[in-house]
């Protein structure tokens, strides 16, 4: 899998940037602390996320995701049975942190640490699934990429069973979502460089998302992606 940054091309093939293209449904960004709200002194969670963010703006993907995992471990002992999503978690800790968008910058960039370091695919599954495990009232799309991010790494990590049975659940979980079919279709597409291509797969599972498609967005970078399998696999005249 490539590297991707927020402003790169979309891997798809769209020509957006990936940021209004396949990240868009990273859910909805909640706006920042106000700075009123800091502490003098900042918490141990809060100084791991900051410092995080800073290696990764960097181009440090490696360490950035180290110092994450580490205030992951932090965050985890405040979920109890009083939260069952990232937004009432947030609301109940008041951090100087948004946890709920920094949770999603986490999932993304664990990928692209994984590019550097197998293992970090290895821990972008474990969080995921603890995530889901531990707040699965969250919004539904950030379970759905949440799901989503596992199987994927599943296809990077060239467990093909294992991906096909984790977008199985995902389906299921989320049947009326098209970008449960649209990721499927992706690791088949060869657009993420995973292990496997499979155009007939990836065709198929496209025309699913269309199927259930709603939001114009989606149904235009769902055409999008049929067009480049076309595209992609016409003979040479």
């Amino acid at each position: 899998m490539a590297k991707i940054g927020r402003n790169d091309p979309c891997p798809c093939g769209s020509g957006k940037k990936y940021k209004h293209c396949c990240l868009r449904e990273t859910g909805p960004i909640q706006p920042s602390r106000s700075p009123a709200r800091a502490r003098s002194t900042p918490l141990p969670v809060e100084r791991l996320i900051r410092g995080g963010e800073n290696a990764v703006m960097a181009g440090n993907s490696v360490e950035g995701c180290r110092k994450w995992l580490e205030a992951w471990e932090l965050v985890k002992p405040h979920i109890d049975g009083t939260v069952r999503s990232i937004g009432e978690l947030d609301t109940k800790l008041d951090w100087d942190v948004i946890l709920f968008n920094w949770c999603q910058d986490l999932e993304l960039e664990l990928a692209n640490a994984g590019i550097q370091d197998e293992d970090f695919h290895r821990e972008r599954i474990r969080y995921c699934r603890e995530f889901v495990e531990l707040l699965p009232d969250s919004d539904e799309t950030v379970m759905v990429n949440m799901l989503r991010a596992e199987a994927e790494t599943y296809f990077a990590l060239g467990r093909i069973t294992d991906g096909e049975a984790a977008f199985q659940r995902l389906e299921q979980a989320f049947p009326r979502s098209p970008w449960a079919y649209m990721s499927w279709g992706d690791v088949y597409s060869g657009v993420f460089r995973t292990p496997v291509t499979d155009v007939e797969r990836a065709r198929e599972k496209y025309r699913q998302a269309l199927a259930v498609a709603e939001n114009e967005l989606d149904r235009e970078s769902i055409e999008d992606r049929l067009r480049n399998l076309q595209r992609d696999t016409a003979p040479e005249q």
